[in-house]
């Protein structure tokens, strides 16, 4: 594989959720090195902010069930971070990291990224609603612009950046900043009191009932405006892909699409059917070996 031609040829591109999260821990150094050793096109993150201002890759707005510590990401420090046992016991090579080393800052995965032999793709999650607002996508783009990213484009280095959001108000910001094609909704199937209840946890209590309810829609309404604008991509939930094939292929016939999460050739194959050509996967490098069997 020797570039970004090459790679596109393929009928569909894998995204590693979390990194090879089947196989190491979830946003460790282990499971994104892993996924770039089972020949994953990209990687997919989620960040957020730490108490002192710092990015880590982290998917939930709480240390309990990843860290093994009560408390929430935005109540720590990065070193307070860095101390979390990620490794709880599980056998990780040298190759893949100290248990010391395997929290990730933004920086710390796109220097892993920088330092693979071949083009990659990152698949960047901005964590919204959230206690510090809009101090989120400026800190993503603050650690970006420092190593050289390219915003017309999206390109640092040797990745192809682009930046997702399950909250509307955060991707109609981002778009006044960025290209269409580089920017992507993020879509679940959700009642409004399960929302409702996301927000409040998310902003850690900041954001609550009538509040919160008036904030999830809102986001509804934004959320439809962007659905109107053909070349913003849209991240579906695979159920949306069994329960709306028709529309999912209405959505990939002018946009990009990439359904989550994706890990049964079954299932691939049913969104490869509707014209999705990117899938984020817990599992890379089986995919990619089930589906060219």
């Amino acid at each position: 594989m020797n570039g970004p031609a090459e790679v596109d040829e393929r009928i569909v591109l894998l995204f590693a959720h979390r990194g090879a999260s089947k196989d190491y821990r979830e946003h460790t150094r282990a499971a994104y090195l892993e996924a770039i050793a089972q020949g994953a096109d990209g990687l997919e993150t989620d960040v957020r902010l730490t108490a002192d201002g710092q990015l880590v890759c982290w998917h939930d707005a709480t240390t309990d069930r990843v860290g093994g510590a009560a408390g929430y990401v935005h109540e720590r420090t990065l070193a307070q971070m860095r101390d979390l046992d990620l490794v709880q016991g599980a056998d990780v090579p040298s190759t893949h990291g100290a248990a010391d080393e395997q929290l990730m800052t933004l920086v710390d995965l796109l220097e892993v990224m920088l330092r693979a032999e071949r083009p990659l793709r990152l698949a960047l999650e901005i964590k919204q609603p959230s206690p510090f607002g809009s101090a989120v996508e400026e800190a993503v783009f603050r650690d970006l612009e420092a190593l050289g990213w390219d915003a017309a484009t999206g390109r640092l280095g040797s990745i192809s950046i682009d930046l997702m959001c399950f909250w509307p108000a955060t991707v109609e910001s981002l778009l006044t900043r960025l290209d269409p094609k580089l920017v992507m909704l993020l879509l679940e199937d959700a009642a409004e009191d399960d929302l409702v209840t996301w927000v409040e946890h998310e902003t850690g209590g900041r954001s609550t009932g009538d509040e919160a309810l008036a904030a999830v829609r809102t986001a509804g309404r934004i959320r439809d405006r962007l659905l109107d604008v053909s070349e913003v991509g849209v991240g579906p939930d695979k159920r949306i892909v069994k329960s709306s094939p028709a529309l999912v292929e209405t959505w990939a016939a002018t946009r990009r699409v990439r359904v989550w999460t994706v890990d049964t050739v079954e299932d691939a194959e049913r969104c490869i059917a509707t014209g999705v050509r990117e899938l984020t996967t817990n599992v890379p490098g089986r995919l990619r070996s089930e589906l060219e069997d």
